[in-house]
C-alpha cells in the first residue's frame, strides 16, 4: 500500500468514553479512503494537525503510534 490517502469523513471526540483511548481531547476519527481500491477506506486518527484544520478531501500520509512494545496502530497526518 503508497500509505497515502484522502479523508472522505471525520468527526472531533472531545469527551472520552472508552478506556484505552486517547486521553488528549479533543481529537479526530476519520474515515481515510485509501487509493488502492474505489471505496477502500479505513477508519483511523488524524495527528499532529488542529482539530480545526482537518477537511474532507484532506490529503494524507500514513504514521505508526507505538501503544505497546509490540503493537503499533496505523494513524494518519497531513501529507507533505
Amino acid at each position: 500500500m503508497s500509505g497515502s490517502g484522502t479523508v472522505y469523513s471525520f468527526v472531533v471526540v472531545h469527551h472520552v468514553v472508552t478506556a484505552g483511548f486517547p486521553p488528549d481531547v479533543p481529537y479526530v476519527v476519520a474515515w481515510i479512503e485509501l487509493p488502492e481500491q474505489a471505496a477502500l477506506r479505513i477508519l483511523s486518527n488524524v495527528v499532529d494537525c488542529p482539530t480545526g484544520d482537518v477537511y474532507i478531501g484532506q490529503q494524507v500520509e500514513v504514521a505508526f503510534l507505538d501503544v505497546a512494545a509490540d503493537f503499533s496502530l496505523p494513524v494518519f497526518r497531513p501529507a507533505s
